[in-house]
């Protein structure tokens, strides 16, 4: 059979073209590189189940070897799902001097001798703002002595649409000893089930990274009664389900926390999982044909 009926939606896609991430040299003398990681929306516009087997991706014309990715998606009729290169070892790492200019993307079908195939250009992401690139979301001065901000994000598998996100932490050196910890007391959170007051980035600022137009605020969702610890993610999970429902019930977007949607130039971001009314109130969210006072790059948020 032919190709399946189902509507494969690629990101990230800018003005038609599937762009990458620049990124800095890996050492200081090395080469700039880039990245390219996808998410794909499938939806099924038949009557039957569909699977989508794999992904395939090439690069004609360049150096960057393609390769093919599993999804094993099983697809009902009418119904749409998402599939990302949720870990670094999906993603394609090049240097920004042999970057390719186009990718061609085939989704294969159990069933279906023809892909669904898409052709895009491929460009570097540049940011909509002032000098092409945001500010750091937090200043040095908001760290104590020896602290410093651990960022994790597009080589971990957060799931949910977070694979363009960033997941923010604050370390710091134990100045009884000779390691590092999240927690002001120093040690392994995992082993002592800190509370969330002894957590390092507790109560630091997050400040915008760019002028931008608030869109959307949630400033009353409870906070967490104390981070979740567990050995297995079978138990992780259902012990998220219990607090979601016992305390974010009310709360659609709940495992976002307090959060705040920001539209810098054409990009709107998520700025989430902030403590329960730290949201100054001079941001006030914009409502249908009106506009908002910007934060100002690097005021809190």
């Amino acid at each position: 059979m032919s190709a399946p009926t189902v509507t494969v939606t690629v990101e990230p896609l800018v003005s038609g073209s599937l762009v990458y991430l620049p990124m800095a040299p890996s050492t200081p003398t090395g080469p700039q590189r880039g990245r390219i990681l996808i998410e794909l929306a499938l939806q099924n516009k038949s009557t039957v189940n569909v699977t989508a087997m794999f992904v395939s991706i090439s690069f004609p014309g360049s150096t960057v070897a393609g390769g093919t990715r599993q999804m094993d998606l099983t697809i009902k009729p009418a119904e749409a799902l998402g599939w990302e290169m949720a870990t670094g070892a999906d993603h394609f790492i090049f240097d920004q001097s042999n970057a390719p200019t186009t990718a061609v993307i085939s989704v294969f079908f159990t069933g279906y001798t023809d892909p669904i195939t898409i052709t895009a250009p491929v460009t570097a992401h540049i940011n909509p703002v002032s000098g092409g690139a945001y500010h750091f979301p937090a200043h040095a001065s908001d760290l104590q002595r020896g602290e410093f901000w651990q960022m994790n994000g597009c080589t971990h598998d957060p799931g949910n649409h977070q694979m363009f996100g960033y997941d923010m932490a604050v370390w710091g050196t134990n100045h009884d000893s000779t390691g590092y910890s999240p927690l002001t007391t120093g040690g392994d959170p995992y082993a002592t089930k800190a509370p969330n007051e002894a957590y390092r980035s507790y109560g630091k600022p997050v400040r915008a990274m760019a002028d931008g137009e608030v869109l959307a605020i949630v400033n009353n969702c409870p906070d967490n009664p104390s981070p979740l610890y567990a050995a297995d993610p079978a138990t992780m999970q259902g012990l998220l389900d219990a607090q979601r429902y016992a305390f974010w019930d009310g709360f659609p977007e709940g495992e976002g926390g307090n959060h705040l949607y920001v539209q810098h130039g054409s990009e709107i971001m998520l700025y989430a999982h902030l403590q329960k009314g730290s949201i100054p109130g001079s941001l006030v969210p914009r409502k249908p044909g009106t506009t908002t006072t910007p934060p100002v790059p690097g005021s809190p948020i």
